[in-house]
């Protein structure tokens, strides 16, 4: 099926993207505007002269906060806010106190250099964190992994080099999600990823699968012919991993963040009516002069009225004529009445509610708690618990994507060195430490009861309190037992000698 596909069929295979997933988008990239359509007051009547101009004026006065861009980033913090911590292992499986043998740690240390030199210099962590944000607004983020075309040779060879160079020619980057996927046959439920994208006005396919001795073939495809096509002993992964996850920026937050910034803008406008009240004179004259009219006899031109300190402005009452001679009989009394703006109450609770249901849409209730004095135990307690329940819905998608970045990287670089397989007996464990914020008194006493009761290892317990890197953290702590030891056994020994 897959090995015969062109750009415009695999087109028609790729599952569309949730309606609202480009709003989502462009509300964390902060457009909040969005053309007019992220404006939900009111406005002038559609079609008419005088619409494109107050929505020109709306727009000049709109006012937004990107909540939804602060929950995302809230629950990004919390998923790969710490590093995430991985290593390498056998991919058999050890008896109880069974240690890798002297090859497979010589394998393991060759590894583990090369990955750990190649996540840092290409900015890994950054790229999780972009993709997590692309996968909590469109429920999808496709990673892919490839060799740029100014690295290849002019014969379409790799230049030579160990696995630790060929390494770093490797690039991790996140593709559109709707131009990217990994797609399944229905029939055998064979997974390919598809690429789609547009070079020399042609839209080409980089699609990869798996034959049936296992290897991954990739092939570079237009409608009109296959452009290349090489395959990778890479252990049976594709070269794209789509990370999914269910919605977590829903319509309804949406919704509600228009809510915001609907209460924002017209804050606003009502603190300029504040400053500059809106006054109506009944019954008065302006100021201004009668001129002479060739059709009326006489006009009556107003003056501009000025305002500010120490300005003085007389106003006369309107005259009063008589119906029958048109004579004046007199003046009316001038009166002026001030529109007082509508009390700022109003906009701040409907802020608030808004701003509090967004955070309660998206599992994140405990953020408004902490800003509320003391709370009770037992409501944080809940709010942490909702919390900490998204943020492991998250983690797995992330760890996935964590051990097939590792492990394809690494068959790939084997592969370009001339050593196809050198790494298959190797399996990579990721593991991300969840931060809910920092604990209090209590939880921190109950973490390390869980320790001494043996119900919690010391290496989670420390991903608990914070501890970034805790394979180090437990290095050093071993290393401090030990020299307690050392200098408990020489002032035994110094006792015991009578020194």
């Amino acid at each position: 099926m897959f090995e015969q596909l062109t750009p415009r069929e695999a087109r028609k295979l790729l599952a569309p993207l949730p309606a609202h997933a480009a709003t989502a988008r462009g509300y964390l990239a902060g457009d909040h505007w969005q053309s007019s359509t992220g404006w939900i007051g009111p406005r002038g009547q559609p079609g008419s002269a005088g619409d494109a101009e107050t929505l020109r004026e709306i727009e000049r006065v709109f006012i937004s906060k990107n909540v939804l861009g602060e929950v995302v980033e809230r629950h990004t913090a919390g998923v790969v806010g710490h590093p995430v911590a991985w290593r390498l292992t056998v991919a058999r499986a050890l008896g109880a106190d069974e240690e890798p043998s002297a090859a497979e740690q010589v394998l393991l240390a060759e590894a583990e250099a090369a990955l750990t030199a190649w996540w840092d210099a290409g900015e890994v962590a950054y790229l999780l964190q972009e993709a997590l944000g692309m996968l909590l607004s469109c429920g999808r983020a496709p990673l892919r992994l490839f060799v740029p075309p100014g690295l290849v040779g002019e014969d379409g060879r790799m230049p030579a080099g160990d696995v630790a160079t060929q390494l770093s020619r490797i690039v991790l980057a996140m593709s559109d999600p709707a131009h990217a996927q990994v797609i399944r046959d229905p029939a055998i439920y064979r997974r390919a990823g598809v690429v789609l994208y547009t070079e020399d006005k042609q839209e080409r396919a980089e699609i990869s699968s798996m034959d049936a001795d296992g290897l991954t073939w990739l092939r570079i495809v237009s409608d009109a012919a296959t452009v290349s096509e090489v395959r990778l002993n890479l252990g049976g992964r594709l070269l794209l991993h789509d990370m999914r996850r269910t919605v977590f920026i829903s319509p309804q937050a949406i919704a509600l963040q228009r809510m915001v910034n609907l209460a924002l803008t017209v804050m606003g406008r009502n603190v300029v009516m504040g400053g500059f009240l809106e006054r109506t004179l009944l019954n008065a004259q302006l100021p201004g002069r009668f001129v002479d009219d060739p059709a009326t006899g006489k006009r009556f031109v107003p003056e501009p009225m000025t305002f500010g300190a120490g300005i003085v402005n007389v106003i006369q009452g309107a005259e009063l004529r008589d119906e029958r001679n048109d004579e004046v009989k007199g003046y009316a009394s001038p009166n002026i009445i001030y529109r007082d703006p509508v009390s700022v109450t109003t906009f701040a609770e409907t802020l608030e509610l808004s701003y509090r249901a967004i955070l309660e849409e998206c599992r994140q209730a405990h953020a408004i708690l902490s800003g509320e004095g003391a709370p009770s135990g037992e409501s944080r307690k809940q709010a942490l618990s909702d919390f900490l329940s998204s943020l492991r819905l998250t983690a797995p998608i992330v760890e996935d994507a964590v051990r097939w970045l590792l492990e394809t990287a690494l068959h790939l670089a084997a592969q370009l060195a001339g050593q196809p397989g050198r790494y298959l007996g190797l399996r990579a464990v990721a593991t991300c430490h969840l931060d809910s914020g920092p604990l209090g008194s209590d939880e921190s006493r109950q973490v390390v009861e869980l320790v001494e009761a043996r119900l919690l290892s010391r290496e989670t317990a420390m991903g608990r309190i914070g501890v970034d890197d805790t394979d180090a953290e437990a290095r050093r702590v071993a290393a401090e037992r030990e020299a307690d030891a050392t200098v408990g056994q020489v002032a035994l020994a110094a006792f015991n000698s009578g020194a």
